[in-house]
C-alpha cells in the first residue's frame, strides 16, 4: 500500500517552485494534501473558519476551498483554485485516514486496560498505597478522569446486597466509648496488643471447566492463595487427574519456597487424592480438608471469585477477533496485574506482587492490553526482500 507520493501544485503562478509541494495519496482516490505551512513560508496568509478556507498572497486571494461536511477537510479545485466546488459532498472521499493523537487520556485508557481494567476505586487505593509508583501517569487525579468501561462492569457486576437501604428502625448503639470520654491530663503507658499468627498457610482449589479448550490442551485453572503474602497464584490444568494436580502443586510449593514463603500448612478441598496427601506428608506440610459443601472454610473459594471477576473483565476487553483458545496465554499477566493491587498481609506497605517478585518497574517490563490486535515486527532475517515488515496478529 502506497501512502503518499511527492508532487507539485499546478495553476498557482503566484507561488515559488520550492513551495509548490503536495502529497498525492493514491489510496484515497488520488487526493492531494496541500501544506498550509509551505504556503505561509512563501509569504501567504491563510484564513479558515468552519465553512471555508481562503489563502491570500500580496493581499489577493489565490485559493478558495470549501469544507467537506463528511470528512471535515477543505477541498480545492486545482483546475480553478478560486472556483468554489458546486457539490462539495460529491467530491468527498468516503475513505478518510484519521490520525488520532495519543493524548494523556488515551494513554490512561491504554494503561488501564494493560492492568486488566480493574475497578477505578481499586486502582486509586493501590496508587495511594504506593503499589504502582513505576506506572506512568498513574495518580488519583488522573484516574478520576476515566469512566468505568463496559468490560469492567461485565466482570465485576454483582447483585446489590440486602438491607443496604432498609426502612427498619435500627437499635440504638451502645455507648462503648464511655471510658474514652474521661479526661486524662497526663500521658499513660498503657498499650493494647494483638497477636497475629503468620504460619505460611496456603489454600488451594480448582475452578470449573473452562468453556473452550486452550490451544495447549488446558481445561481448568488451579488456584493457590498464600495467606501471608495475600497473593493469588494461577496455574492452568489439562485435567483433574491426581498426577496433573500433583505436578502443579509441586510447582507452586517450589515457587513459594524460593521466595521465602515455604508452605507449612495447607487447607484444600475435601476431594483430594492419595498422591497429594503423600506429597504433603513427605514435605512435612500439615494439611486440613474442609468439610463437604462448606466452601467458606476454604479461602481459595473467595480468591477464585476475585480472580474470575478479573479474568472475565480481561476477556471482555479483548479484540472481537481474539481466539478464545488462547486464553491460557493471558494467565501470566492476569496474575501479575491482580497481585499488584493487593496489599501484602505481612507488610501492607508493599503489594502482594512485590512480596513475591520484588518491586515492579514498568519501564523495564512494559505491559500492554491483553488480546489487542497489533502488527508484529518481522526481523530482516525472517522476511523476504520486498515483504512487509510486520504481520497482523
Amino acid at each position: 500500500m502506497v501512502l503518499s507520493i511527492a508532487g507539485e501544485l499546478p495553476n498557482l503562478p503566484q507561488i515559488t517552485n520550492e513551495h509548490k509541494v503536495a502529497q498525492i495519496c493514491p489510496d484515497n482516490k488520488n487526493a492531494t494534501l496541500i501544506s498550509l505551512g509551505r504556503l505561509c513560508d512563501d509569504n501567504c496568509t491563510a484564513i479558515l473558519n468552519k465553512h471555508i478556507a481562503v489563502v491570500y498572497k500580496d493581499l489577493q486571494p489565490i485559493i478558495k476551498a470549501p469544507r467537506c461536511p463528511k470528512s471535515g477537510m477543505y477541498l480545492v479545485n486545482m483546475n480553478n483554485p478560486l472556483g468554489m466546488l458546486n457539490a462539495v459532498t460529491q467530491h468527498c472521499s468516503p475513505k478518510v485516514v484519521q490520525i488520532h493523537k495519543f493524548t494523556s487520556l488515551n494513554r490512561l485508557k491504554f494503561l488501564h486496560r494493560a492492568i486488566g481494567s480493574q475497578p477505578l476505586s481499586t486502582i486509586k487505593r493501590a496508587i495511594k498505597a504506593g503499589y504502582l509508583n513505576s506506572w506512568p501517569d498513574f495518580d488519583p487525579k488522573a484516574i478520576s478522569k476515566l469512566e468505568t468501561p463496559d468490560h469492567t462492569v461485565l466482570g465485576h457486576m454483582d447483585q446489590k446486597r440486602k438491607n443496604m437501604l432498609s426502612t427498619r428502625s435500627k437499635l440504638e448503639s451502645l455507648d462503648w466509648d464511655m471510658t474514652l470520654k474521661t479526661h486524662v491530663p497526663n500521658k499513660t503507658n498503657d498499650f493494647f496488643h494483638k497477636i497475629v499468627d503468620f504460619n505460611n498457610t496456603i489454600y488451594t482449589d480448582q475452578t470449573g471447566k473452562f468453556k473452550y479448550k486452550s490451544k495447549r490442551g488446558y481445561h481448568y485453572i488451579f488456584l493457590t492463595y498464600s495467606y501471608d503474602a495475600n497473593g493469588i497464584l494461577i496455574r492452568p490444568l489439562k485435567s483433574r487427574k491426581a498426577s496433573e494436580l500433583l505436578s502443579v502443586l509441586q510447582d507452586t510449593h517450589q515457587y513459594l519456597t524460593d521466595r521465602g514463603y515455604k508452605p507449612k500448612h495447607q487447607i484444600l478441598d475435601n476431594e483430594t487424592s492419595q498422591l497429594v496427601t503423600n506429597f504433603l506428608k513427605s514435605s512435612e506440610v500439615s494439611f486440613q480438608l474442609v468439610p463437604p459443601h462448606i466452601h467458606r472454610r476454604n479461602a481459595a473459594e473467595r480468591a477464585i471469585r476475585t480472580f474470575k471477576n478479573h479474568f472475565i473483565t480481561i476477556l471482555c476487553s479483548t479484540h472481537p477477533d481474539f481466539p478464545l483458545n488462547l486464553w491460557c496465554r493471558l494467565l501470566p499477566q492476569a496474575e501479575i496485574t491482580l497481585n499488584m493491587v493487593r496489599p501484602c498481609r505481612s507488610n501492607p506497605k508493599m503489594s502482594a506482587y512485590t512480596a513475591l517478585e520484588g518491586e515492579f518497574n514498568y519501564n523495564k517490563t512494559p505491559l500492554t492490553p491483553l488480546g489487542a490486535k497489533v502488527i508484529a515486527f518481522k526481523p530482516p532475517g525472517a522476511r523476504q526482500s520486498w515483504a512487509p515488515h510486520g504481520t497482523q496478529a
